[in-house]
C-alpha cells in the first residue's frame, strides 16, 4: 500500500498484522479489502482532479499525482532480502545446534 501512496491504510494494516495471532483468514481478509481501499483512493483521487482541473489539464495532472513510490518498491526489495538472510541464518544456526555440526 506504500508503493500506491495511500499512508495511513498502510500504517492501520501494519499494526494489525503487529497483534499476535493473527491468522491466514485475516491476511485474506486484508488483501481483498484493500483491493477496494485503493480504488476508492483512486477515484476519489481523479474526481478530485477532474473538478479542480481544465480538460486539458486532466492528463498531466493525473500523471503528476499518479504513480508509484520507487522508493516504497526499493525499501520492500530490501526488507525480502534481510529477511531471507535472517531464516537462512536461523536454519543454520537451529541445523547446527540440533545436528551438532554436519562433518
Amino acid at each position: 500500500m506504500l508503493y500506491r501512496k495511500m499512508y495511513w491504510q498502510s500504517a492501520i494494516t501494519f499494526l494489525i498484522f503487529c497483534v499476535p495471532g493473527v491468522n491466514i483468514l485475516l491476511h485474506i481478509a486484508v488483501g481483498v479489502v484493500s483491493n477496494y481501499l485503493y480504488y476508492r483512493h483512486a477515484m476519489g483521487k481523479i474526481s478530485d482532479l477532474k473538478r479542480n482541473s481544465t480538460p486539458q489539464d486532466l492528463f498531466p495532472a493525473l500523471h503528476q499525482i499518479g504513480g508509484v513510490h520507487s522508493w516504497a518498491i526499493t525499501l520492500g526489495i530490501i526488507a525480502a532480502v534481510i529477511l531471507v538472510l535472517t531464516f537462512a541464518f536461523m536454519f543454520a544456526m537451529v541445523s547446527t545446534l540440533i545436528l551438532g555440526g554436519v562433518h
